[in-house]
């Protein structure tokens, strides 16, 4: 039995990527990627997540509409931010977001986020 739920990590950045997903998956959760908007919702329509970490500059469109999308399917679904441009997004954009990280992010802020967020995740 798998000890921790799905993750889906949207990132553009193929090498942020791969690495935070090697440390996800070193803490025992499953850990799918996309690169894009589009990519994340087609994952979407196949598995269930416990959690989204998401980027907020994706090549498609930015992590807020995403958010917006995700949560019209989704209902509850908790969202993790990250971006690396946190003084230049508008306040309003990020009210959305209870966790919001800086890149780059210390994974063990990620991890804690993590754990308070798919604490009573239930496994289908």
């Amino acid at each position: 039995m798998v000890d921790k739920p799905p993750i889906l990590l949207v990132e553009n950045n193929e090498k942020e990527a791969n690495l935070l997903k090697i440390i996800l998956e070193g803490e025992g959760y499953i850990v799918d990627t996309a690169s894009s908007g589009w990519a994340a919702s087609e994952k979407l329509k196949m598995r269930k997540y416990a959690s989204v970490i998401l980027d907020f500059s994706l090549s498609d469109m930015k992590g807020d509409e995403l958010a917006e999308r995700i949560e019209l399917e989704n209902p509850g679904m908790r969202i993790i931010l990250l971006t690396g441009f946190l003084p230049a997004i508008e306040a309003k954009r990020l009210e959305k977001f209870r966790y919001i990280f800086n890149k780059p992010a210390e994974p063990r802020r990620i991890l804690e986020a993590l754990r308070v967020i798919t604490r009573d995740y239930k496994f289908d």
